[in-house]
């Protein structure tokens, strides 16, 4: 992984903490080794006693742009919506 990817990756700490529902992030794709991307990608685990409604997308996608100053969207995926599909 490139390094100062690294520290964008530990930003992401309190941003993830101000979701209480979110029990796990875990970044992806070719943010991670590759010089060019589109995105990041970021996958989430909700606790299961909240709504998946409960978290909005957009406010997590806007917080995490702005805490990294990536200039660039922020693909959200839910793996609780995963779960029995494998």
């Amino acid at each position: 992984m490139l390094d100062y990817r690294q520290a964008h990756i530990q930003a992401l700490t309190p941003i993830l903490e101000q979701f209480p529902q979110i029990l796990l992030g875990y970044v992806f794709g070719s943010y991670l080794c590759s010089e060019s991307f589109r995105d990041v990608d970021i996958a989430v685990l909700l606790d299961s006693d909240f709504r998946e409604i409960s978290l909005d997308r957009v406010s997590f996608g806007c917080s995490i742009g702005e805490a990294l100053r990536l200039g660039c969207d922020v693909d959200l995926k839910i793996l609780n919506e995963c779960i029995g599909k494998v």
